[in-house]
Protein backbone atom coordinates (compact mmCIF):
# COMPACT_ATOMS: atom_id res chain seq x y z
CA UNK A 1 0.00 0.00 0.00
CA UNK A 2 1.13 3.26 -0.83
CA UNK A 3 0.15 7.20 0.31
CA UNK A 4 0.79 9.43 -2.31
CA UNK A 5 1.15 12.51 -0.83
CA UNK A 6 0.11 16.25 -2.74
CA UNK A 7 1.41 18.93 -0.68
CA UNK A 8 -0.11 22.26 -0.82
CA UNK A 9 1.03 25.73 -1.51
CA UNK A 10 4.75 25.71 -3.56
CA UNK A 11 7.06 23.85 -1.34
CA UNK A 12 9.29 26.53 -1.37
CA UNK A 13 7.12 28.41 1.35
CA UNK A 14 5.47 26.30 3.08
CA UNK A 15 8.62 23.73 4.33
CA UNK A 16 7.79 20.39 2.32
CA UNK A 17 10.05 18.76 4.23
CA UNK A 18 8.96 19.10 7.33
CA UNK A 19 5.35 18.06 6.95
CA UNK A 20 6.59 14.77 4.65
CA UNK A 21 9.25 13.90 7.85
CA UNK A 22 6.12 14.21 10.32
CA UNK A 23 4.22 12.29 7.91
CA UNK A 24 6.39 9.46 7.43
CA UNK A 25 7.72 9.12 11.39
CA UNK A 26 3.82 8.62 12.04
CA UNK A 27 3.94 5.29 9.59
CA UNK A 28 7.06 4.24 10.96
CA UNK A 29 5.36 4.04 14.17
CA UNK A 30 2.01 3.08 13.50
CA UNK A 31 1.79 1.72 10.30
CA UNK A 32 5.38 0.44 9.09
CA UNK A 33 3.61 -1.79 6.15
CA UNK A 34 2.55 1.37 4.50
CA UNK A 35 5.17 3.42 1.58
CA UNK A 36 5.31 6.99 1.08
CA UNK A 37 5.70 8.75 -1.90
CA UNK A 38 6.20 11.85 -2.65
CA UNK A 39 4.42 14.28 -5.24
CA UNK A 40 6.56 17.56 -5.66
CA UNK A 41 4.62 19.06 -8.12
CA UNK A 42 5.66 22.43 -6.86
CA UNK A 43 9.21 21.97 -8.34
CA UNK A 44 7.97 21.52 -11.41
CA UNK A 45 5.09 23.70 -11.95
CA UNK A 46 5.06 26.33 -9.27
CA UNK A 47 4.37 29.63 -9.79
CA UNK A 48 7.57 31.63 -10.01
CA UNK A 49 8.75 35.01 -11.63
CA UNK A 50 9.95 33.60 -15.00
CA UNK A 51 10.98 37.08 -16.29
CA UNK A 52 13.12 37.55 -13.14
CA UNK A 53 10.24 39.97 -11.66
CA UNK A 54 10.35 43.11 -14.36
CA UNK A 55 6.49 43.22 -13.45
CA UNK A 56 7.58 44.28 -9.74
CA UNK A 57 7.84 48.31 -9.10
CA UNK A 58 11.56 49.00 -8.22
CA UNK A 59 12.19 45.55 -7.86
CA UNK A 60 15.74 45.55 -8.05
CA UNK A 61 15.64 48.54 -5.65
CA UNK A 62 13.42 47.26 -2.95
CA UNK A 63 15.42 43.99 -3.01
CA UNK A 64 17.20 45.99 -0.02
CA UNK A 65 15.84 48.94 2.23
CA UNK A 66 15.90 52.19 0.56
CA UNK A 67 16.39 55.33 3.18
CA UNK A 68 14.71 57.88 1.02
CA UNK A 69 11.58 55.58 0.34
CA UNK A 70 12.18 54.10 4.05
CA UNK A 71 11.37 57.91 5.31
CA UNK A 72 8.58 58.48 2.94
CA UNK A 73 6.70 55.36 3.98
CA UNK A 74 7.44 55.86 8.08
CA UNK A 75 4.22 57.28 8.70
CA UNK A 76 1.99 54.93 6.63
CA UNK A 77 3.85 52.61 8.85
CA UNK A 78 2.38 53.55 11.99
CA UNK A 79 -1.44 53.82 10.50
CA UNK A 80 -0.91 50.71 9.47
CA UNK A 81 -0.60 49.63 13.07
CA UNK A 82 -2.85 51.62 14.50
CA UNK A 83 -5.81 50.55 12.00
CA UNK A 84 -5.21 46.91 13.91
CA UNK A 85 -4.69 48.32 17.52
CA UNK A 86 -4.74 51.87 18.07
CA UNK A 87 -3.20 51.54 21.33
CA UNK A 88 -0.20 50.06 19.38
CA UNK A 89 2.01 53.38 19.69
CA UNK A 90 1.20 54.05 23.36
CA UNK A 91 1.90 50.37 24.02
CA UNK A 92 5.76 51.46 23.23
CA UNK A 93 4.97 54.98 25.58
CA UNK A 94 3.76 52.17 28.40
CA UNK A 95 7.56 49.91 27.75
CA UNK A 96 9.32 53.56 29.01
CA UNK A 97 10.22 53.66 32.70
CA UNK A 98 7.60 55.79 34.50
CA UNK A 99 8.79 59.45 35.44
CA UNK A 100 7.89 61.03 38.97
CA UNK A 101 7.04 64.64 38.13
CA UNK A 102 8.24 67.58 40.55
CA UNK A 103 6.05 67.92 43.88
CA UNK A 104 4.49 71.86 43.54
CA UNK A 105 3.80 72.49 47.26
CA UNK A 106 1.09 74.77 46.19
CA UNK A 107 -0.83 72.45 44.80
CA UNK A 108 -0.65 73.50 41.31
CA UNK A 109 -1.50 70.92 38.80
CA UNK A 110 1.25 69.47 37.02
CA UNK A 111 1.79 69.48 33.10
CA UNK A 112 0.93 65.85 32.58
CA UNK A 113 -2.13 66.38 35.08
CA UNK A 114 -3.48 69.07 32.93
CA UNK A 115 -3.01 67.18 29.89
CA UNK A 116 -4.87 64.09 31.58
CA UNK A 117 -7.92 66.33 32.88
CA UNK A 118 -8.06 68.25 29.04
CA UNK A 119 -8.06 64.66 27.45
CA UNK A 120 -10.64 63.10 30.21
CA UNK A 121 -13.45 66.14 29.69
CA UNK A 122 -12.80 67.10 26.53
CA UNK A 123 -16.06 68.18 24.60
CA UNK A 124 -15.10 68.74 20.24
CA UNK A 125 -15.48 72.78 20.04
CA UNK A 126 -16.66 74.20 16.94
CA UNK A 127 -13.26 73.33 14.87
CA UNK A 128 -12.48 70.37 15.92
CA UNK A 129 -16.64 69.21 15.44
CA UNK A 130 -16.18 70.72 11.61
CA UNK A 131 -13.30 68.29 10.77
CA UNK A 132 -15.05 65.78 12.58
CA UNK A 133 -18.10 66.21 10.25
CA UNK A 134 -16.20 66.08 6.86
CA UNK A 135 -14.39 63.07 8.18
CA UNK A 136 -17.41 61.08 8.73
CA UNK A 137 -17.54 60.52 12.08
CA UNK A 138 -20.32 61.67 14.54
CA UNK A 139 -19.46 63.39 17.99
CA UNK A 140 -20.87 60.11 19.90
CA UNK A 141 -18.47 57.76 17.92
CA UNK A 142 -15.41 60.19 18.61
CA UNK A 143 -16.34 60.70 22.60
CA UNK A 144 -16.68 56.58 22.73
CA UNK A 145 -13.20 56.37 20.98
CA UNK A 146 -11.94 59.03 22.81
CA UNK A 147 -13.24 57.22 26.27
CA UNK A 148 -12.18 53.76 24.93
CA UNK A 149 -8.44 55.15 25.09
CA UNK A 150 -8.09 57.17 28.38
CA UNK A 151 -9.53 54.25 30.53
CA UNK A 152 -7.58 51.66 29.24
CA UNK A 153 -4.67 50.73 31.21
CA UNK A 154 -2.07 51.22 28.45
CA UNK A 155 -3.23 55.18 28.23
CA UNK A 156 -2.23 55.25 31.81
CA UNK A 157 1.01 53.38 31.98
CA UNK A 158 2.31 55.79 28.94
CA UNK A 159 0.80 58.81 30.59
CA UNK A 160 3.37 57.64 33.49
CA UNK A 161 6.08 57.95 30.91
CA UNK A 162 4.93 61.11 28.97
CA UNK A 163 7.12 63.38 31.42
CA UNK A 164 9.54 65.76 29.96
CA UNK A 165 7.96 64.57 26.19
CA UNK A 166 4.34 65.59 26.66
CA UNK A 167 4.42 67.19 22.91
CA UNK A 168 5.46 64.29 21.52
CA UNK A 169 2.94 61.75 23.43
CA UNK A 170 -0.07 64.57 22.41
CA UNK A 171 0.16 63.59 18.70
CA UNK A 172 0.44 59.91 20.04
CA UNK A 173 -2.79 59.93 22.01
CA UNK A 174 -4.42 62.38 19.40
CA UNK A 175 -3.53 59.26 16.83
CA UNK A 176 -4.74 56.31 19.07
CA UNK A 177 -8.19 58.32 19.43
CA UNK A 178 -8.46 58.76 15.32
CA UNK A 179 -7.71 55.26 14.73
CA UNK A 180 -10.09 53.78 17.74
CA UNK A 181 -12.32 56.19 15.99
CA UNK A 182 -11.45 55.22 12.68
CA UNK A 183 -12.44 51.91 13.41
CA UNK A 184 -15.97 52.97 14.77
CA UNK A 185 -16.61 54.32 11.88
CA UNK A 186 -16.66 51.64 10.04
CA UNK A 187 -19.34 49.97 11.68
CA UNK A 188 -21.88 53.11 11.22
CA UNK A 189 -24.05 52.83 8.01
CA UNK A 190 -21.59 54.43 5.02
CA UNK A 191 -17.71 53.86 4.85
CA UNK A 192 -16.15 57.62 6.32
CA UNK A 193 -14.54 59.72 4.26
CA UNK A 194 -11.49 59.85 6.42
CA UNK A 195 -10.84 56.10 5.67
CA UNK A 196 -9.50 56.66 2.07
CA UNK A 197 -8.11 60.58 2.74
CA UNK A 198 -4.95 60.61 4.49
CA UNK A 199 -5.14 64.57 4.86
CA UNK A 200 -8.12 64.62 6.01
CA UNK A 201 -7.07 62.19 8.93
CA UNK A 202 -3.44 64.27 9.28
CA UNK A 203 -5.99 67.31 10.00
CA UNK A 204 -8.08 65.73 12.14
CA UNK A 205 -4.99 64.39 14.88
CA UNK A 206 -3.09 67.54 14.36
CA UNK A 207 -6.39 69.90 15.39
CA UNK A 208 -7.13 67.53 18.25
CA UNK A 209 -3.22 67.45 19.36
CA UNK A 210 -4.10 71.06 19.52
CA UNK A 211 -6.82 71.03 21.55
CA UNK A 212 -4.59 69.11 23.95
CA UNK A 213 -2.28 72.12 24.39
CA UNK A 214 0.40 71.18 21.54
CA UNK A 215 2.84 73.64 20.68
CA UNK A 216 4.90 71.90 18.40
CA UNK A 217 3.99 68.62 16.03
CA UNK A 218 5.02 65.27 17.76
CA UNK A 219 6.48 62.47 15.82
CA UNK A 220 7.90 58.85 17.46
CA UNK A 221 11.00 58.97 19.28
CA UNK A 222 13.89 56.66 17.72
CA UNK A 223 13.10 54.61 20.69
CA UNK A 224 9.90 53.80 19.04
CA UNK A 225 10.37 53.43 15.04
CA UNK A 226 12.44 50.21 14.95
CA UNK A 227 9.19 47.98 16.58
CA UNK A 228 6.65 50.44 14.10
CA UNK A 229 8.88 49.15 10.95
CA UNK A 230 8.87 45.90 12.09
CA UNK A 231 4.71 45.64 11.80
CA UNK A 232 4.33 48.64 9.02
CA UNK A 233 3.94 49.07 5.37
CA UNK A 234 7.34 50.32 5.06
CA UNK A 235 8.93 47.48 5.93
CA UNK A 236 6.74 45.47 3.49
CA UNK A 237 7.26 48.45 0.55
CA UNK A 238 11.36 49.01 1.17
CA UNK A 239 11.47 44.93 0.74
CA UNK A 240 8.51 44.68 -1.82
CA UNK A 241 11.05 42.78 -4.12
CA UNK A 242 11.99 40.00 -1.52
CA UNK A 243 8.60 39.84 -0.05
CA UNK A 244 6.79 39.36 -3.77
CA UNK A 245 9.66 36.33 -3.87
CA UNK A 246 8.02 34.92 -0.92
CA UNK A 247 4.42 35.58 -1.67
CA UNK A 248 4.72 34.56 -5.15
CA UNK A 249 4.29 30.82 -3.97
CA UNK A 250 1.20 31.70 -1.76
CA UNK A 251 -0.86 33.23 -4.46
CA UNK A 252 1.07 32.62 -7.59
CA UNK A 253 0.02 28.89 -7.34
CA UNK A 254 -3.21 29.35 -7.17
CA UNK A 255 -3.83 31.95 -9.89
CA UNK A 256 -1.78 29.44 -11.70
CA UNK A 257 -3.35 26.26 -10.94
CA UNK A 258 -6.96 27.80 -12.05
CA UNK A 259 -5.38 29.09 -15.52
CA UNK A 260 -2.78 26.38 -15.62
CA UNK A 261 -3.46 23.22 -14.19
CA UNK A 262 -3.38 20.64 -15.85
CA UNK A 263 0.68 20.25 -15.59
CA UNK A 264 -0.21 20.17 -12.13
CA UNK A 265 -2.57 16.92 -12.42
CA UNK A 266 -0.57 15.27 -14.74
CA UNK A 267 2.41 15.22 -12.08
CA UNK A 268 0.07 13.74 -9.76
CA UNK A 269 -0.93 11.47 -12.37
CA UNK A 270 2.43 10.39 -13.07
CA UNK A 271 3.18 9.65 -9.11
CA UNK A 272 0.18 7.88 -8.95
CA UNK A 273 1.20 5.32 -12.03
CA UNK A 274 4.61 5.13 -10.32
CA UNK A 275 3.41 3.80 -7.00
CA UNK A 276 2.54 0.69 -5.67
CA UNK A 277 -1.51 -0.38 -5.15
CA UNK A 278 -3.45 -0.25 -3.48
CA UNK A 279 -3.17 3.67 -3.25
CA UNK A 280 -4.67 6.30 -0.98
CA UNK A 281 -3.86 9.96 -2.42
CA UNK A 282 -3.24 12.62 0.55
CA UNK A 283 -4.18 16.09 -0.31
CA UNK A 284 -2.98 19.28 1.43
CA UNK A 285 -4.40 22.25 0.63
CA UNK A 286 -4.18 23.62 -2.98
CA UNK A 287 -2.88 19.75 -3.72
CA UNK A 288 -6.11 18.61 -2.27
CA UNK A 289 -8.22 20.54 -4.88
CA UNK A 290 -5.51 19.36 -7.52
CA UNK A 291 -6.33 15.37 -6.62
CA UNK A 292 -10.43 16.32 -6.86
CA UNK A 293 -9.95 17.35 -10.17
CA UNK A 294 -8.02 14.71 -11.20
CA UNK A 295 -10.32 12.14 -10.13
CA UNK A 296 -13.33 13.79 -11.55
CA UNK A 297 -11.54 13.71 -14.53
CA UNK A 298 -10.16 10.48 -15.04
CA UNK A 299 -10.76 7.19 -13.89
CA UNK A 300 -7.93 5.93 -11.63
CA UNK A 301 -8.50 2.65 -10.99
CA UNK A 302 -5.16 2.23 -8.42
CA UNK A 303 -6.65 5.54 -5.99
CA UNK A 304 -8.86 3.60 -3.59
CA UNK A 305 -8.90 6.35 -1.44
CA UNK A 306 -8.86 10.07 -1.51
CA UNK A 307 -7.83 12.19 1.72
CA UNK A 308 -7.85 15.74 1.60
CA UNK A 309 -6.73 18.30 4.52
CA UNK A 310 -7.12 21.25 4.95
CA UNK A 311 -8.85 21.84 1.64
CA UNK A 312 -10.80 24.62 -0.31
CA UNK A 313 -12.32 21.46 -2.69
CA UNK A 314 -15.77 22.56 -1.42
CA UNK A 315 -15.54 26.14 -1.26
CA UNK A 316 -14.52 26.18 -4.78
CA UNK A 317 -17.14 23.75 -6.32
CA UNK A 318 -19.39 26.17 -3.72
CA UNK A 319 -18.88 28.96 -5.60
CA UNK A 320 -18.79 27.11 -9.33
CA UNK A 321 -14.84 27.50 -9.48
CA UNK A 322 -13.89 23.97 -9.47
CA UNK A 323 -12.29 23.79 -12.92
CA UNK A 324 -13.49 19.43 -13.00
CA UNK A 325 -17.09 19.82 -12.10
CA UNK A 326 -19.57 22.68 -12.14
CA UNK A 327 -21.80 23.77 -9.03
CA UNK A 328 -24.74 21.52 -9.53
CA UNK A 329 -23.21 18.49 -10.77
CA UNK A 330 -22.71 15.20 -8.85
CA UNK A 331 -19.28 13.17 -8.05
CA UNK A 332 -18.85 10.84 -11.19
CA UNK A 333 -19.75 7.28 -10.37
CA UNK A 334 -15.62 6.36 -10.86
CA UNK A 335 -14.95 8.95 -7.73
CA UNK A 336 -12.83 6.77 -4.96
CA UNK A 337 -13.69 7.15 -1.38
CA UNK A 338 -13.49 11.09 0.00
CA UNK A 339 -12.28 11.67 3.45
CA UNK A 340 -12.00 15.68 4.24
CA UNK A 341 -10.57 16.65 7.59
CA UNK A 342 -10.88 20.19 8.91
CA UNK A 343 -9.97 22.33 11.72
CA UNK A 344 -12.69 25.36 12.74
CA UNK A 345 -9.69 27.14 13.08
CA UNK A 346 -7.71 26.55 9.92
CA UNK A 347 -9.62 29.51 7.72
CA UNK A 348 -8.50 27.64 4.77
CA UNK A 349 -10.45 24.31 5.70
CA UNK A 350 -13.64 23.46 4.27
CA UNK A 351 -16.44 20.88 4.71
CA UNK A 352 -18.21 18.90 1.96
CA UNK A 353 -20.85 16.51 2.83
CA UNK A 354 -23.32 18.79 2.13
CA UNK A 355 -22.32 21.02 -0.50
CA UNK A 356 -21.92 18.13 -2.98
CA UNK A 357 -25.13 16.20 -4.62
CA UNK A 358 -25.59 12.81 -3.62
CA UNK A 359 -22.47 11.54 -2.28
CA UNK A 360 -23.80 8.57 -1.15
CA UNK A 361 -21.70 8.30 2.11
CA UNK A 362 -18.66 8.65 -0.30
CA UNK A 363 -17.64 11.67 1.28
CA UNK A 364 -17.33 12.14 4.95
CA UNK A 365 -16.32 15.17 6.69
CA UNK A 366 -14.07 14.81 10.39
CA UNK A 367 -13.25 17.72 12.15
CA UNK A 368 -10.17 17.64 14.60
CA UNK A 369 -8.30 20.08 16.56
CA UNK A 370 -5.00 21.00 16.48
CA UNK A 371 -5.01 23.36 18.65
CA UNK A 372 -3.14 25.83 16.85
CA UNK A 373 -4.17 29.72 15.73
CA UNK A 374 -4.34 30.50 11.82
CA UNK A 375 -2.24 30.27 10.21
CA UNK A 376 -0.45 27.78 12.41
CA UNK A 377 -3.69 25.04 12.28
CA UNK A 378 -3.32 25.33 8.31
CA UNK A 379 0.29 23.67 8.33
CA UNK A 380 -0.19 21.47 12.03
CA UNK A 381 -2.29 18.17 10.71
CA UNK A 382 0.14 16.07 10.29
CA UNK A 383 1.83 16.43 14.10
CA UNK A 384 -1.95 16.29 15.48
CA UNK A 385 -2.38 12.34 16.24
CA UNK A 386 -6.39 12.91 15.80
CA UNK A 387 -5.51 13.43 12.09
CA UNK A 388 -3.88 10.01 12.11
CA UNK A 389 -6.96 8.51 14.03
CA UNK A 390 -9.37 9.35 11.49
CA UNK A 391 -6.81 8.02 8.57
CA UNK A 392 -5.03 5.11 9.47
CA UNK A 393 -8.46 3.04 10.41
CA UNK A 394 -9.74 3.60 7.25
CA UNK A 395 -6.67 3.00 4.87
CA UNK A 396 -7.96 0.27 2.40
CA UNK A 397 -7.44 -3.43 3.84
CA UNK A 398 -6.77 -1.90 7.26
CA UNK A 399 -7.90 -3.94 10.20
Amino acid sequence: MTIVFVHGISVRAVGYEIAFRQIEATLKSRRPDVKLAPCLWGDSCGAALKAGGVSIPWFAQTKGIDEELAQVEEDVARWQCLVIDPLAELRLWALRPAVVEPFDPRGRKTPRQILDARIQDLAPPAQLAEILSRAGIRVKEFDRARRMIVRSSIYNEALDASAGDLNTFRFALARAIVAQAMILGQLAPGPPPILFDAPLRDALVAQLAAELGNEQKGLVGDWGKQAIRAFGTRYLLAWRGHYTEVVVPFVGDILLYQGHGQPIRECIRSAVEQAEPPIVLLGHSLGGIACVDLLVEQHLERVELLVTVGSQSPLFYEMDALQSLRFGQPLPDHFPRWLNLYDRRDFLSYVGAQVFPDPRDRLEDFEVNNRQPFPQSHGAYWANPQTWDIILPRLPNAS
